[in-house]
């Protein structure tokens, strides 16, 4: 399991990955839905998509290898954690 940032609420697993991923929430869910959004390296949003269990499981099979941002937020857009995926 890889912790995203030292206080991140949030692991991704695997990662580097292909095909698909994991994201789990540790802990007690802050608010009922929470978003997803992934962005490539120029800034370009390519998924925004709304959650509301414990782990999202994120599927990216035709996604080229490439490192990727994500960021996770409450639907009122308090981010709540930010991280990195690795397509291979």
């Amino acid at each position: 399991h890889t912790r995203l940032l030292e206080d991140a609420p949030f692991e991704v697993y695997p990662n580097p990955f292909s095909g698909q991923t994991t994201i789990r929430l540790l802990g007690n869910a802050p608010e009922a839905t929470m978003v997803l959004e992934v962005f490539d390296l120029q800034g370009n949003r390519l998924l925004w998509d709304t959650f509301t269990e414990q782990e999202l499981t994120l599927e990216v099979s035709d996604w080229p290898s490439a490192m990727y941002a994500f960021r996770i937020s409450t639907s009122r857009g308090t981010i709540l954690g930010s991280g990195r995926l690795f397509v291979h």
